[in-house]
């Protein structure tokens, strides 16, 4: 995706960008990452998000929704 240093991962609401939901916790393994957010937050999730990878030097990279995995399923 990118040659970057990851910082962050978060959702940003469409149509307000700056209405985020944070990961709690992000662990990298193997050069995959495992991101953690808050169920709470996530049950009130909408299509109106979409999540985006934060870099080292702030650059936003938009990750495709199909490419999230569910820890629960394991489901690519």
């Amino acid at each position: 995706m990118t040659n970057e240093e990851i910082n962050n991962f978060e959702f940003h609401a469409v149509n307000d960008p700056f209405k985020s939901i944070k990961a709690q916790e992000v662990i990298k393994k193997d050069n995959k990452f495992i991101v953690k957010f808050s169920r709470k937050e996530l049950e009130n999730l909408s299509e109106n998000y979409g999540l985006h990878v934060i870099s080292n030097i702030y650059h936003d990279h938009i990750v495709e929704i199909s490419k999230i995995t569910n820890e629960k399923t394991n489901v690519i």
